[in-house]
């Protein structure tokens, strides 16, 4: 998992300097009611296109404060998405960027993973939304956030 926070940072962390901000944080009621563990991700963009994800595999970390306070410059920096995900589960991750838009399904971190993998090489303003569900024909359990 730390290999693949280290790559979706790397990739596009060029575009942008470190900024101090505050993020609320995401309740985590989700991780007791599936079945092992849940995740978080978050998603943040500047106005000149460069974005970044980052993606935990815990409840505990801030993946949000990891990006705005290591990887992203400028006090224009924003989040744009940001979640929970099943680390056992079927996820749904949208991917939408200038020009470009897929969705993919899996288990766990994959389709994350994939959705991430189909705008590198660089796509400018990408964000990412994920959809949990508990088996294949039932409800979403946890959506996207937006702020």
């Amino acid at each position: 998992m730390r290999r693949l926070q280290f790559l979706l940072c790397m990739i596009v962390s060029f575009l942008a300097p470190a900024i101090e901000t505050t993020i609320p944080n995401i309740p985590s009621e989700l991780q007791a009611q599936t079945p092992g563990g849940t995740g978080r991700f978050c998603n943040v963009q500047n106005p000149s296109g460069g974005w970044w994800l980052w993606i935990t595999g815990d409840m505990i970390s801030d993946p949000c404060q990891t990006l705005l306070s290591q990887h992203c410059t400028g006090p224009e920096c924003q989040v744009v998405s940001s979640g929970t995900y099943l680390l056992n589960g079927q996820n749904q991750a949208s991917v939408n960027c200038q020009g470009y838009s897929n969705t993919f399904v899996g288990i766990g971190v994959q389709p994350l993973g994939k959705a991430f993998d189909s705008v590198v090489p660089f796509r400018p303003f990408c964000t990412f939304q994920v959809r949990s569900f508990l088996s294949s024909n039932s409800s979403p359990i946890a959506q996207v956030r937006k702020p």
